[in-house]
Protein backbone atom coordinates (compact mmCIF):
# COMPACT_ATOMS: atom_id res chain seq x y z
CA UNK A 1 0.00 0.00 0.00
CA UNK A 2 2.82 2.63 0.36
CA UNK A 3 4.30 1.61 -2.85
CA UNK A 4 0.93 2.01 -4.48
CA UNK A 5 0.64 5.37 -2.70
CA UNK A 6 3.72 6.90 -3.15
CA UNK A 7 3.62 5.70 -7.49
CA UNK A 8 0.85 7.88 -7.38
CA UNK A 9 1.92 10.48 -6.50
CA UNK A 10 4.99 10.61 -8.55
CA UNK A 11 3.24 9.78 -11.38
CA UNK A 12 0.29 11.91 -11.42
CA UNK A 13 1.05 15.45 -9.14
CA UNK A 14 0.23 18.03 -11.72
CA UNK A 15 -0.22 16.09 -14.31
CA UNK A 16 -2.53 12.90 -16.29
CA UNK A 17 -6.59 12.15 -16.41
CA UNK A 18 -7.23 10.12 -12.62
CA UNK A 19 -10.02 8.76 -14.48
CA UNK A 20 -8.19 7.24 -17.29
CA UNK A 21 -5.23 5.99 -14.37
CA UNK A 22 -7.53 4.37 -12.41
CA UNK A 23 -8.84 2.44 -15.62
CA UNK A 24 -5.34 1.23 -16.38
CA UNK A 25 -4.02 0.74 -12.32
CA UNK A 26 -7.28 -1.69 -12.15
CA UNK A 27 -7.20 -3.65 -15.33
CA UNK A 28 -4.06 -4.74 -15.03
CA UNK A 29 -4.25 -4.82 -11.34
CA UNK A 30 -6.69 -7.25 -12.12
CA UNK A 31 -4.57 -9.57 -14.92
CA UNK A 32 -1.59 -9.71 -11.94
CA UNK A 33 -3.66 -11.21 -9.42
CA UNK A 34 -5.16 -13.70 -11.69
CA UNK A 35 -1.78 -15.01 -12.02
CA UNK A 36 -1.81 -16.08 -8.31
CA UNK A 37 -4.40 -18.46 -9.40
CA UNK A 38 -1.95 -21.56 -10.17
CA UNK A 39 -1.22 -21.90 -6.01
CA UNK A 40 -4.34 -21.19 -4.46
CA UNK A 41 -7.07 -24.62 -4.38
CA UNK A 42 -9.89 -22.47 -6.45
CA UNK A 43 -13.46 -22.32 -4.84
CA UNK A 44 -16.45 -20.41 -5.89
CA UNK A 45 -19.79 -20.05 -5.13
CA UNK A 46 -22.14 -18.34 -7.79
CA UNK A 47 -25.90 -17.56 -8.16
CA UNK A 48 -27.60 -14.41 -8.74
CA UNK A 49 -27.48 -12.84 -5.52
CA UNK A 50 -24.03 -13.43 -5.20
CA UNK A 51 -23.24 -12.05 -9.13
CA UNK A 52 -25.19 -9.16 -8.01
CA UNK A 53 -23.14 -8.53 -4.76
CA UNK A 54 -20.28 -8.54 -7.10
CA UNK A 55 -21.30 -6.07 -9.45
CA UNK A 56 -22.60 -3.35 -7.01
CA UNK A 57 -19.31 -4.47 -5.00
CA UNK A 58 -16.94 -3.88 -8.31
CA UNK A 59 -19.06 -0.57 -8.85
CA UNK A 60 -18.48 0.82 -5.12
CA UNK A 61 -15.05 -0.31 -5.62
CA UNK A 62 -14.73 1.76 -8.85
CA UNK A 63 -16.11 4.66 -7.24
CA UNK A 64 -13.75 4.35 -4.35
CA UNK A 65 -11.00 4.11 -6.49
CA UNK A 66 -12.03 7.14 -8.27
CA UNK A 67 -11.91 9.53 -5.93
CA UNK A 68 -8.68 7.92 -4.07
CA UNK A 69 -6.96 8.58 -7.15
CA UNK A 70 -8.24 11.92 -7.36
CA UNK A 71 -7.94 12.72 -3.80
CA UNK A 72 -4.13 11.40 -4.04
CA UNK A 73 -3.75 13.65 -7.13
CA UNK A 74 -4.20 16.67 -5.09
CA UNK A 75 -3.21 15.91 -1.91
CA UNK A 76 0.37 15.13 -0.41
CA UNK A 77 1.05 11.50 0.25
CA UNK A 78 2.05 11.96 3.93
CA UNK A 79 -1.60 13.50 4.59
CA UNK A 80 -3.61 10.89 2.37
CA UNK A 81 -2.22 8.19 4.48
CA UNK A 82 -3.11 9.73 8.09
CA UNK A 83 -6.91 10.81 7.05
CA UNK A 84 -7.57 7.57 5.40
CA UNK A 85 -6.89 6.34 9.31
CA UNK A 86 -10.62 8.00 9.91
CA UNK A 87 -11.98 4.31 8.42
CA UNK A 88 -10.49 2.38 11.40
CA UNK A 89 -13.73 4.65 13.28
CA UNK A 90 -15.77 3.03 10.58
CA UNK A 91 -14.26 -0.31 11.18
CA UNK A 92 -14.89 -0.35 14.83
CA UNK A 93 -18.31 0.20 14.47
CA UNK A 94 -19.22 -2.17 11.55
CA UNK A 95 -17.14 -4.92 13.17
CA UNK A 96 -19.30 -4.55 16.21
CA UNK A 97 -22.81 -4.05 14.53
CA UNK A 98 -22.21 -6.05 11.60
CA UNK A 99 -20.16 -9.31 13.04
CA UNK A 100 -20.83 -8.95 16.43
CA UNK A 101 -17.10 -8.12 17.51
CA UNK A 102 -16.45 -7.83 20.88
CA UNK A 103 -16.63 -3.96 21.48
CA UNK A 104 -14.21 -3.14 24.35
CA UNK A 105 -12.89 -0.10 26.42
CA UNK A 106 -9.02 -0.45 25.19
CA UNK A 107 -10.57 -0.56 21.07
CA UNK A 108 -12.53 2.39 21.74
CA UNK A 109 -9.25 4.31 23.41
CA UNK A 110 -7.40 2.79 20.16
CA UNK A 111 -9.54 4.27 17.73
CA UNK A 112 -10.44 7.26 19.41
CA UNK A 113 -6.51 7.91 19.74
CA UNK A 114 -6.49 7.13 15.61
CA UNK A 115 -9.15 9.69 14.92
CA UNK A 116 -7.45 12.53 16.88
CA UNK A 117 -4.27 11.95 15.46
CA UNK A 118 -6.38 11.94 11.57
CA UNK A 119 -8.24 15.51 13.21
CA UNK A 120 -5.06 17.00 14.34
CA UNK A 121 -3.95 16.69 10.63
CA UNK A 122 -7.19 18.57 8.82
CA UNK A 123 -6.79 21.65 12.34
CA UNK A 124 -5.58 24.73 11.51
CA UNK A 125 -5.98 27.86 13.68
CA UNK A 126 -9.07 27.10 15.75
CA UNK A 127 -10.69 25.44 12.83
CA UNK A 128 -11.15 22.27 10.11
CA UNK A 129 -9.86 22.84 7.34
CA UNK A 130 -10.92 20.80 4.52
CA UNK A 131 -10.02 21.09 0.85
CA UNK A 132 -10.92 19.56 -2.10
CA UNK A 133 -8.80 16.36 -1.93
CA UNK A 134 -9.33 16.39 1.76
CA UNK A 135 -13.01 15.82 1.28
CA UNK A 136 -12.45 12.92 -1.81
CA UNK A 137 -10.24 11.25 0.58
CA UNK A 138 -12.44 10.91 3.70
CA UNK A 139 -15.41 9.94 1.61
CA UNK A 140 -13.82 7.31 -0.21
CA UNK A 141 -12.20 5.81 2.94
CA UNK A 142 -16.08 5.69 3.98
CA UNK A 143 -16.64 3.80 0.64
CA UNK A 144 -13.87 1.67 1.16
CA UNK A 145 -14.60 0.31 4.91
CA UNK A 146 -18.24 -0.36 4.00
CA UNK A 147 -16.90 -2.50 1.06
CA UNK A 148 -14.30 -4.29 2.87
CA UNK A 149 -17.15 -5.45 5.07
CA UNK A 150 -19.13 -7.14 2.58
CA UNK A 151 -15.76 -8.60 1.18
CA UNK A 152 -15.67 -10.37 4.54
CA UNK A 153 -18.81 -11.51 4.37
CA UNK A 154 -18.10 -12.54 0.48
CA UNK A 155 -14.58 -14.50 1.25
CA UNK A 156 -15.72 -17.74 2.30
CA UNK A 157 -17.32 -18.36 -0.87
CA UNK A 158 -13.85 -17.65 -3.25
CA UNK A 159 -10.39 -18.49 -3.27
CA UNK A 160 -8.71 -14.91 -2.76
CA UNK A 161 -6.94 -14.31 -5.84
CA UNK A 162 -9.95 -15.23 -7.88
CA UNK A 163 -12.55 -12.93 -6.17
CA UNK A 164 -10.10 -9.98 -5.93
CA UNK A 165 -9.26 -10.84 -10.09
CA UNK A 166 -12.85 -10.84 -10.53
CA UNK A 167 -14.00 -7.70 -8.69
CA UNK A 168 -10.45 -5.73 -10.31
CA UNK A 169 -11.56 -6.96 -14.03
CA UNK A 170 -15.74 -6.20 -13.57
CA UNK A 171 -14.41 -2.88 -12.06
CA UNK A 172 -12.28 -2.31 -14.96
CA UNK A 173 -15.26 -2.72 -17.35
CA UNK A 174 -17.47 -0.68 -15.10
CA UNK A 175 -15.02 2.34 -15.54
CA UNK A 176 -14.06 1.69 -19.04
CA UNK A 177 -17.89 1.70 -19.95
CA UNK A 178 -19.49 4.55 -17.79
CA UNK A 179 -16.28 6.57 -17.11
CA UNK A 180 -13.68 6.86 -19.26
CA UNK A 181 -13.67 10.26 -21.09
CA UNK A 182 -13.12 9.36 -24.93
CA UNK A 183 -11.81 6.02 -24.30
CA UNK A 184 -8.89 4.45 -26.30
CA UNK A 185 -7.20 7.75 -26.99
CA UNK A 186 -7.63 8.32 -23.59
CA UNK A 187 -5.58 5.45 -22.78
CA UNK A 188 -3.34 6.32 -25.19
CA UNK A 189 -2.52 9.56 -24.00
CA UNK A 190 -1.73 8.00 -20.69
CA UNK A 191 0.79 5.75 -21.80
CA UNK A 192 2.24 8.39 -23.83
CA UNK A 193 2.47 10.15 -20.65
CA UNK A 194 3.40 8.13 -17.71
CA UNK A 195 5.28 5.36 -19.83
CA UNK A 196 5.31 1.49 -19.41
CA UNK A 197 5.80 1.85 -15.71
CA UNK A 198 2.13 2.97 -15.11
CA UNK A 199 1.83 -0.90 -15.78
CA UNK A 200 3.29 -1.68 -12.25
CA UNK A 201 0.72 0.70 -9.82
CA UNK A 202 -2.27 -1.71 -9.97
CA UNK A 203 -0.22 -4.86 -9.08
CA UNK A 204 0.76 -2.78 -5.93
CA UNK A 205 -3.15 -2.16 -4.94
CA UNK A 206 -4.54 -5.80 -6.15
CA UNK A 207 -1.88 -7.86 -4.07
CA UNK A 208 -2.67 -5.35 -0.94
CA UNK A 209 -6.39 -6.41 -1.88
CA UNK A 210 -5.20 -10.36 -2.08
CA UNK A 211 -3.33 -10.33 1.43
CA UNK A 212 -6.24 -8.40 3.33
CA UNK A 213 -8.59 -10.91 1.68
CA UNK A 214 -6.41 -13.97 2.97
CA UNK A 215 -6.34 -11.87 6.41
CA UNK A 216 -10.15 -11.90 6.81
CA UNK A 217 -10.44 -15.89 5.82
CA UNK A 218 -7.76 -16.81 8.09
CA UNK A 219 -10.41 -15.55 10.94
CA UNK A 220 -9.23 -11.86 11.02
CA UNK A 221 -11.76 -9.39 12.74
CA UNK A 222 -12.32 -6.59 10.95
CA UNK A 223 -12.36 -4.00 13.90
CA UNK A 224 -8.60 -5.41 13.81
CA UNK A 225 -7.57 -6.27 10.29
CA UNK A 226 -8.17 -2.79 8.41
CA UNK A 227 -6.34 -0.82 10.71
CA UNK A 228 -3.20 -2.80 10.03
CA UNK A 229 -3.30 -0.67 6.58
CA UNK A 230 -2.36 1.73 9.00
CA UNK A 231 1.58 0.43 9.22
CA UNK A 232 1.64 1.71 5.64
CA UNK A 233 1.14 5.20 7.57
CA UNK A 234 4.94 5.73 9.01
CA UNK A 235 6.08 4.61 5.48
CA UNK A 236 4.10 6.86 3.48
CA UNK A 237 4.42 9.86 5.38
CA UNK A 238 8.06 9.49 5.95
CA UNK A 239 8.68 9.15 2.09
CA UNK A 240 6.37 11.82 1.60
CA UNK A 241 8.67 13.97 3.59
CA UNK A 242 12.24 12.58 2.34
CA UNK A 243 11.33 11.67 -1.21
CA UNK A 244 8.46 14.11 -2.64
CA UNK A 245 9.99 16.85 -0.33
CA UNK A 246 6.21 17.25 1.45
CA UNK A 247 7.92 19.68 4.01
CA UNK A 248 5.07 21.84 5.17
CA UNK A 249 3.74 21.10 8.96
CA UNK A 250 6.13 17.84 9.61
CA UNK A 251 5.87 18.78 13.96
CA UNK A 252 2.45 18.02 13.01
CA UNK A 253 2.61 14.87 10.38
CA UNK A 254 4.81 13.64 12.79
CA UNK A 255 2.84 13.77 15.78
CA UNK A 256 -0.53 12.42 13.73
CA UNK A 257 1.57 9.70 12.68
CA UNK A 258 2.93 8.80 16.13
CA UNK A 259 -0.51 9.16 17.39
CA UNK A 260 -2.44 7.05 14.62
CA UNK A 261 0.58 3.95 15.36
CA UNK A 262 0.13 4.09 18.82
CA UNK A 263 -3.87 3.34 18.50
CA UNK A 264 -3.50 0.43 15.94
CA UNK A 265 -0.65 -1.00 18.22
CA UNK A 266 -3.11 -1.09 21.17
CA UNK A 267 -6.32 -2.11 18.85
CA UNK A 268 -3.21 -4.84 18.42
CA UNK A 269 -2.24 -5.67 21.41
CA UNK A 270 -5.41 -5.74 23.48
Amino acid sequence: MTAYALSIRLLLKDKGDSKTFTFITTLFGGIAILFLLPFEKITYLFNFQIIIVLLLLSFSFAVTDLLFIRGRQLEEVSIVSILVQLGNFWALVGGTLIFKEALTMSKIVAVSIIVLGSILLIWHKQKITLTKGKYFIILATILFTLSSFVDKKMSIYFSASLYKGLLFIIEAIILFLFFLPKKFQAIKNEFELHGKVIIIVGPLLSLAMFFLIKAFQSGGEASKVLPVFSLSLAFSVLAGIIFLKERENIPKKIIAMILVLIGTVLLQVF
